[in-house]
C-alpha cells in the first residue's frame, strides 16, 4: 500500500477538476477574507484608541494650564467664584491674558458642577 499525503488523498477522492478547484479555493478565500476583516478591525480599534489618547493628552494639557493659572491666585486676597463657571472663566481669562481653549472651558464647567 502506498502512503498518500493529505493533498493526494483529496485529489484521489474528488471526482472532477471543478470539485478540486472549489475545494481548494474556498477555504483560501475565507482565510484571506477573515484575515482582511481582522486586520481592518484591528486598524479601526487602533485608530479609535489613538484618537482617545490624543483627546486625553489635550485634556491633560488644559488641566495643567488651569492648575498653573489657579496657582497664581492669592486666595487670601481674592474671592474665587468656583460655583459660577462664567465668573471663573472671566477670572482665568484675565489671569491668562488671552482666550481659553474649548477644552479649558469644558474643564471649568466640570469644576463648577462639582
Amino acid at each position: 500500500m502506498v502512503n498518500l499525503t493529505k493533498k493526494q488523498l483529496v485529489f484521489k477522492n474528488l471526482i472532477t477538476t471543478h470539485h478540486v478547484v472549489t475545494y481548494i479555493n474556498i477555504p483560501n478565500y475565507f482565510c484571506k477574507k477573515n484575515k482582511g476583516m481582522i486586520t481592518a478591525s484591528i486598524s479601526n480599534i487602533k485608530l479609535a484608541t489613538c484618537y482617545k489618547i490624543r483627546r486625553e493628552i489635550i485634556k491633560l494639557n488644559a488641566i495643567k494650564s488651569i492648575e498653573d493659572l489657579i496657582s497664581t491666585i492669592d486666595f487670601s486676597a481674592e474671592i474665587v467664584p468656583i460655583e459660577d463657571a462664567k465668573k471663573l472663566q472671566k477670572l482665568l481669562i484675565s489671569l491668562k491674558g488671552e482666550k481659553l481653549s474649548l477644552t479649558e472651558i469644558e474643564i471649568i464647567k466640570e469644576i463648577s458642577k462639582n
